[in-house]
C-alpha cells in the first residue's frame, strides 16, 4: 500500500494599524520609533524618549483578514 503525505502551506495575513494624533511635526524631531504599539519620540538631541500611546490601538491577531492555502 502506497501512502503519500500531501503537505500544504497555510498563510494567515493580518493587516492592522494604529493611529496617533500628535500636536508636533514628527519630521522635525531628533529621533522616533514605534515598538510594541508605542510611539517613542526624542524631541531634541540629548532628551529622553517620550512615550505616546495610540488613540486607536492596533487590533490583536485574533482573526486574520485573509487565509491562503497552497
Amino acid at each position: 500500500m502506497n501512502t503519500q503525505t500531501v503537505t500544504k502551506t497555510v498563510t494567515a495575513i493580518y493587516r492592522t494599524s494604529s493611529v496617533w494624533n500628535i500636536d508636533f511635526d514628527l519630521e522635525k524631531v531628533h529621533e522616533y520609533w514605534i515598538k510594541w504599539d508605542t510611539l517613542f519620540v526624542v524631541h531634541k538631541e540629548g532628551d529622553e524618549a517620550v512615550e505616546y500611546d495610540p488613540e486607536e490601538p492596533c487590533n490583536d491577531y485574533k482573526y486574520p483578514q485573509e487565509v491562503i492555502i497552497e
